[in-house]
């Protein structure tokens, strides 16, 4: 879940891959959907993502939580190192954070309240049995 976030604070849309997907589901899905980025939890997800990283050419960066499974060099990168990377960018430029936050923030001051009827997104209705998240970017980016 926190990876989707980030993903949506990135300017980025997430997409789940079920654990059960075959390598080749995996490619069409990812394939289809243009993923650049994928969020793996280890060697388990490797396995089945490997075989088919050479039919994802957009796919540019690999992320493995479990910093033991994940291979050395481009384009992997562990969670922690990628943790390090984004405050490292925070740090560099905080405007372009809080910018990026307040474009999804969904209770603007001043507006109506949700009525009863409204769906409200829950900790249950977002988190699904996934294990992997990918990430796809527009081609050319538009800002609401």
């Amino acid at each position: 879940m926190l990876a989707d976030l980030a993903a949506v604070h990135a300017g980025g849309l997430a997409t789940t891959f079920y654990a059960t997907l075959a390598p080749e589901q995996i490619a069409f899905v990812a394939g289809d959907c243009d993923a650049r980025i994928a969020v793996l939890n280890g060697a388990g997800e490797l396995a089945r993502w490997q075989p088919v990283l050479a039919q994802l050419p957009g796919l540019k960066t690999i992320i493995v939580r479990d910093a033991a499974a994940c291979p050395a060099g481009e384009p992997y990168l562990t969670w922690d190192d990628f943790a390090a990377l984004g405050k490292e960018r925070y740090a560099a430029d905080p405007d372009l954070v809080s910018g990026r936050v307040a474009a999804i923030t969904i209770d603007k001051p001043g507006g109506p309240a949700p009525t009863p009827r409204e769906p409200r997104a829950t900790r249950r209705a977002c988190c699904s049995p996934t294990t992997t998240s990918a990430t796809s970017w527009p081609a050319r980016r538009t800002w609401a």
